[in-house]
This record gives structure tokens, sequence and C-alpha cells, in this order.
């Protein structure tokens, strides 16, 4: 079972976006998938419809109140499964760094990946979260802020690295809300491709506007228009995930 959270400190990079289609598509492929949503707003709860009326969440786990197996919901989506959020994870304090990795392993005969929509700050979600991971994916703008951002992420991963005594496995950085008509952003992806000693996917995940609109109806945009140039964009990622 692959264990891997989507993270940056930069909000608004296409974290959640990418936690719903990465799933749909590995999903299509006939993938077991159960997603996590580790930020307090909630969003990849609201994003992807459920199909149950548990009111467990990731709140209730890693507070000691229930199992993980208790709080995972069926969604509408086949072979995707769902923790939600709660707002009371700003007040979750850890005494355990492997707490989530643990409660993992009581599931990892049920799922082939386990994604977790991390949120964009440094505190005990996005922490646990990566101590449980087996791969890291950082999606990113191809924007200077976003790309500073990149370099104090991984000054964060190194000093958990430290904390945890074991390396952290980055998977990549995934290029998203790309525009290939933008000089600034091909110039700047070519220095992240250049400038960094981790890997960058070749796939960039387009702009689009009907992405905005799936997340409203809580579809993936790959299953609501499967020709939209940001759905052919996360079949092409998967693709490429696999294969590396």
């Amino acid at each position: 079972m692959e264990v891997i959270p989507l993270i940056n400190q930069k909000g608004g990079v296409g974290k959640t976006t990418s936690v719903i289609n990465i799933a749909a598509v590995l999903a299509a492929l006939s993938y077991r998938v159960l997603i996590i949503d580790m930020d307090m707003q909630g969003n990849l709860s609201h994003g992807i419809k459920e199909k149950s009326n548990n009111a467990h969440n990731i709140f209730h786990v890693l507070s000691g109140q229930i199992s993980l197996e208790q709080a995972i919901h069926r969604t509408y989506l086949p072979n995707i499964h769902i923790i939600p959020s709660s707002f009371n994870l700003a007040t979750l304090e850890i005494q355990d760094l492997t707490l989530l990795k643990r409660h993992l392993e009581n599931v990892q005969d049920r799922y082939h990946y386990v994604l977790i929509d991390c949120p964009p700050s440094l505190g005990a979600p996005m922490i646990l979260s990566i101590v449980a991971s087996t791969k890291i994916l950082i999606p990113s703008q191809c924007e200077y802020f976003a790309v500073k951002g990149l370099v104090n992420l991984l000054n964060l991963l190194k000093r958990v690295e430290r904390q945890v005594g074991k390396p952290m496995n980055i998977a990549g950085v995934l290029p998203t809300m790309f525009d290939p008509r933008s000089r600034i952003m091909r110039d700047i992806l070519n220095k992240l491709k250049q400038g960094l000693d981790i890997h960058v996917f070749e796939t960039c995940i387009p702009r689009s506007t009907r992405v905005v609109d799936s997340n409203s109806y809580g579809q993936p945009i790959v299953l609501m228009d499967t020709n939209c140039p940001a759905s052919q964009g996360y079949l092409l990622f998967v693709k490429e995930f696999l294969n590396t």
C-alpha cells in the first residue's frame, strides 16, 4: 500500500483537486483508493460526494476516540473511500509522530493507495502525514512565490527526516495550473527542473476554469469532462507516476 500525502506550504496550488482527480484515475484503473482530508478547511470532504451517513472523521481517529476503520466513508465513486476532515484538527496535539502511520497499517490490505490532502501550513496534520508516507507528492504552480515556498518546504522535510531518523521519499513536484503560453511559467518550470535536487514530473496540469465547476458539483474533472485539458493532464500524470 502506497501512502502519498500531497503537501505544499502555499495554499491554492491544486492539492485538493489533484487528490480528487488522481484518486479517480487510479480507481478507474481498478486500484482501491482511500483519500484522507487532513486539512481543517475540509475542501476535499466537500469536493467529493459521500455515500454514507457516518459522522466520524479523522480527528476522532487521531484523538483516540475510534479506530481508523470506523471513520471510513463510502463515496459515490467505485473503489474510492474517504475519511473526512474536522475543524478540531486545529487543536490536535501529538506525542507520537507515528500515530497516523500505525493506524494506516490496519488497512494496508484493503487499499492500493492512500492519498492525503494536507493543509498549507506546518503542524500536526502535515507532520503526521509526512511520517506516514511511503512517497511524497508536491503540487506546485510555476510562479515565483510558489517556487520560493518549495525551498522552504524541502528544508522542512529535512528537519522532519532528522526528527524521525529516516529519509523521506519524495516522488517529485507536479506542476499545476500551468499555462504553456506564459513565457514566465515556462522559464520557472525550466528553473525548477534544473535547480532542484528532486524530480519534477514532465506532465503539467493545465489551468482550466472547468476544474472550478467540477469541484462545485462534487465530481472529479476527469469524469465530468474527459476532453478538458486538465482531465488529459491528470490522465497523463497518473500514467507517468505509475511508470516512475
